[in-house]
């Protein structure tokens, strides 16, 4: 357990290290054209989806049936090697919340009983490289999380070997891909506006740096859309 904490704390420093040379420098890069091959890019993704029940329609809000929200931000710092192929280093946050539950009835003041609820909150954090092909307004991507956390308050029926399931769970080494397509507007001469689909799949082989229970591995994917800007520094 210390030694995931002091991992995971590492990993944070790191990214914010990162996010602060990132922001600096695309503020440096409003002033000026392009001079070189660098560019950096932020997305930013957000959802929300909730069901209740009410007595009536449009009648006072009791608690949710199901909640999910999600944001996400995806910073890239990447060099054009030639005409339409680049390398980079990205970084990957997520936060939010899904719970679920069921619908037994109306109490005496009308409102609902929602039993059996299930979920909580999760945040996860990935760092790695990524390789990007560019051709006129399209854009794709293929990216490696070659760092992953996940910590999930809904998961606690998924223990480690040693019957613990506190911790954060680690990316898989062979499976923590992504990839996304998508398009590019130019706003200014240095700045694009750009809309992403990403997929993207990983498995989780360890929990507070052990093996899951029974050698499992716990299987994610997602489909997303992204929009954000593009500079060229």
């Amino acid at each position: 357990m210390k030694y995931l904490n002091t991992e995971n704390q590492q990993l944070k420093t790191t990214i914010k290290f990162i996010f602060l040379v990132v922001l600096l420098s695309s503020f440096q890069s409003l002033s000026a054209k392009p001079t070189t091959n660098f560019s950096l890019f932020s997305h930013l993704h957000f959802n929300r989806f909730e069901q209740q029940i009410k007595s009536e329609v449009g009648g006072e809000k009791g608690d949710l049936l199901t909640e999910d929200v999600e944001i996400s931000l995806h910073f890239g710092f990447e060099y054009s090697l030639l005409e339409h192929w680049s390398l980079g280093l990205f970084i990957r946050f997520d936060q939010g919340t899904r719970e679920l539950g069921q619908f037994d009835s109306l109490d005496s003041s009308n409102q609902p009983v929602i039993v059996n609820n299930i979920g909580g909150a999760f945040s996860e954090a990935w760092l790695g490289p990524y390789a990007g092909f560019r051709r006129g307004i399209f854009a794709v991507d293929l990216g490696y999380g070659l760092l992953g956390f996940r910590d999930d308050k809904a998961r606690d029926d998924i223990k480690n070997i040693n019957g613990e399931s506190n911790g954060s769970f680690r990316t898989s080494l062979s499976v923590a891909w992504f990839i996304s397509a998508g398009l590019t507007a130019p706003l200014l001469d240095f700045l694009d506006l750009s809309i992403r689909f990403e997929y993207r799949i990983r498995y989780y082989e360890f929990l507070d740096n052990k093996k899951l229970m029974g050698d499992i591995a716990h299987g994610t994917q997602n489909i997303t859309p992204f929009i954000g800007i593009h500079w060229k520094i």
